[in-house]
């Protein structure tokens, strides 16, 4: 019997008794408005705009990744853009 749960708008799948998750369709996943708006930078807690696959601080200019459509959002995972 397969359990199925919603997370971040995507359907995931977990296989009772093997412990084992799948996502399903992670690759199209886009990132909800309202979430986008909660979300702020755990740095410096200035707004956070989508670029490309990527969330980028829009006062510290700190570029976090987005990975099968979760946003990493980790201060040691943070690259710093070139843009000033």
């Amino acid at each position: 019997m397969r359990n199925c749960f919603n997370v971040w708008g995507e359907l995931w799948h977990y296989r009772r008794g093997c412990g084992s998750l799948n996502v399903v369709g992670a690759e199209s996943m886009e990132l909800d408005t309202e979430l986008l708006e909660i979300l702020a930078c755990p740095v410096c807690k200035g707004p956070l705009r989508k670029d490309e696959s990527s969330l980028v601080c829009t006062s510290c200019r700190l570029r976090y990744p987005i990975r099968d459509g979760i946003p990493v959002l980790l201060a040691d995972e943070a690259e710093q853009t070139g843009k000033e």
